[in-house]
C-alpha cells in the first residue's frame, strides 16, 4: 500500500513542466553537430542521433548511423565504428531485420571487446540482449547479456549522454526480469530508471512511465498502472514519440481485453496500430494487429481476416524461414566463436601455469647451483687455509729451531 501510494505522488508531482523530449535532444544533438570542430565528436555525435531518432524516424537513425560508420572507417576512428555498429545493429533490428541486426551488433562487440572499449562493449551487449528478449522471447538469455552489459557500462566513465544510455538499460533488464516473473527486480530497474530520466532530465522518461505502469497492472494494480500509462501518453504527445506511444497504446488495449472491455480495447489498438505503422515499427504492428484480428473474430469477421492479413505480412517479415535459418546460423556462429575463445583463454592460462612451473623449477635449480658453488668454494678456501696454518706452523718450527 505504501508503494502504491508512493507511485501515486510521483505520478502527480514529478516533472511536468521540466522534463526533456526527445525532440529536445535531438536539436540539442544537431546544434552541437553544427559546431564541433572535430571529426571524433562529429562520429559520436552522429551516433548518438541514430539512437535518438530511432523512436520517431528510423530513416534518419540509418542514415546517421551509416554516415558515422563511413567517417569513423575514413578517420580509422575504432571507438566510432564500434558505436555506429551499434546505432546500426538497433536500427536495422527494430525495421526487422533481425539476423542483420544482429549481425551488425556482435561486429561492433568484436571491436570494442579486441580494444577495450567498455561503454561501446556495453552499448552492443545490451542490444544483442534486447534481440533475445523482444524478438526471441528467450528471457534468460537476455539477461546475461543485459548483465555483462551492465558489468561494461559500469566501467566505463560516462558523460551526461552515455548516462542516458545506461537509462534505457535498466529499462530492458526490467523487462526480462517481469517476463520471468521477478517481479521484485523488475521493479528495482524500472524505479531505477525512471528516478533517472527525472533527474537527467531525459528523454526516456515517457518510456520509464509506459514500463512502470505495465509493471504495476502485472502486479495487480490496475489504477495505478492506467495513470502511469496515461501520463506516458500524454507526455508523448508533446514530443511526438510514435514509438512510446503505439507501445503504450498496445499495452492498454491489452489490459481492456483482459478487463473484458472491447470497445476500449479497440479504440487503443487501432491508435496503437497508427502510431507504428508511421515508423514502421513492426513488432508493435504485429502485436496491434493480432489483438485487433482476436477482438474483431466473434463481431465481424471481414475486420477480423484483414488485421490477420497484416499480421501474417508482418510475421513472415520479421521471422520468415530464411531469416530464422540466417538467425540459427549467426547464433550457431558466434556461440562457436565464444568456444573458441573461450578454449583459447583456457589454453593460455595454462601455458602461463606451465611457464610459472618453469620459472619455479628454473629458479630452485639456480638456487641450487648458488648454494652447490658457494659449497665448492668454502671446500676451496677450507683446504687453502689448512695449506696456510701447515706451512706458518712449518715456517714457525723452523725459526724456534734455528734460535
Amino acid at each position: 500500500m505504501i508503494k502504491v501510494i508512493t507511485y501515486t505522488l510521483l505520478i502527480l508531482l514529478i516533472g511536468k513542466p521540466g522534463i526533456s523530449q526527445i525532440r529536445t535532444e535531438i536539436d540539442s544533438l544537431h546544434h552541437k553537430l553544427e559546431n564541433a570542430d572535430q571529426d571524433t565528436s562529429r562520429v559520436i555525435l552522429m551516433t548518438d542521433l541514430g539512437y535518438w531518432y530511432l523512436s520517431i524516424n528510423p530513416d534518419s537513425s540509418m542514415m546517421f548511423g551509416n554516415r558515422a560508420l563511413v567517417l569513423a572507417q575514413q578517420i580509422k576512428y575504432l571507438r566510432g565504428q564500434a558505436r555506429s555498429l551499434a546505432t546500426l545493429g538497433n536500427t536495422t533490428r527494430f525495421l526487422g531485420d533481425i539476423p542483420k541486426g544482429m549481425e551488425l551488433l556482435f561486429d561492433g562487440l568484436q571491436i570494442s571487446k579486441k580494444y577495450d572499449f567498455p561503454f561501446e562493449s556495453a552499448l552492443c551487449l545490451n542490444d544483442i540482449g534486447v534481440i533475445y528478449a523482444d524478438e526471441l522471447q528467450d528471457y534468460s538469455k537476455a539477461l546475461i547479456y543485459f548483465s555483462q552489459a551492465r558489468l561494461f557500462y559500469n566501467r566505463a566513465h560516462h558523460n551526461t549522454m552515455e548516462e542516458k544510455y545506461g537509462i534505457f538499460f535498466d529499462i530492458d533488464a526490467g523487462i526480462s526480469y517481469q517476463q520471468t516473473g521477478q517481479l521484485d527486480s523488475s521493479l528495482f530497474y524500472r524505479q531505477r530508471s525512471l528516478n533517472k530520466a527525472i533527474s537527467l532530465q531525459s528523454g526516456p522518461y515517457p518510456v520509464t512511465l509506459m514500463m512502470m505502469g505495465d509493471l504495476q497492472f502485472e502486479m495487480g494494480n490496475p489504477k495505478l498502472a492506467m495513470e502511469y500509462l496515461h501520463e506516458s501518453i500524454r507526455v508523448n504527445q508533446k514530443s511526438f514519440d510514435p514509438r512510446t506511444a503505439a507501445e503504450a497504446y498496445n499495452s492498454l488495449a491489452g489490459y481492456f481485453r483482459i478487463m473484458k472491455q472491447p470497445d476500449s480495447s479497440v479504440f487503443y489498438a487501432k491508435k496503437a496500430l497508427a502510431d507504428a505503422q508511421s515508423i514502421n515499427h513492426k513488432q508493435a504492428i504485429l502485436k496491434a494487429s493480432i489483438l485487433l484480428a482476436g477482438l474483431y473474430e466473434s463481431a465481424n469477421i471481414d475486420e477480423a481476416y484483414k488485421y490477420l492479413k497484416i499480421a501474417r505480412i508482418v510475421n513472415e517479415e520479421l521471422y520468415g524461414a530464411r531469416k530464422v535459418q540466417n538467425l540459427q546460423r549467426l547464433i550457431s556462429t558466434q556461440q562457436e566463436r565464444q568456444r573458441e575463445t573461450e578454449a583459447a583463454k583456457i589454453a593460455y592460462q595454462n601455458q602461463l601455469k606451465q611457464y610459472a612451473l618453469l620459472a619455479g623449477l628454473g629458479i630452485m635449480f639456480l638456487f641450487g647451483f648458488i648454494l652447490y658453488r658457494n659449497d665448492r668454494q668454502k671446500q676451496k678456501a677450507n683446504k687453502v687455509l689448512v695449506a696456510t696454518l701447515s706451512n706458518l706452523k712449518s715456517t714457525q718450527s723452523q725459526l724456534i729451531q734455528s734460535e
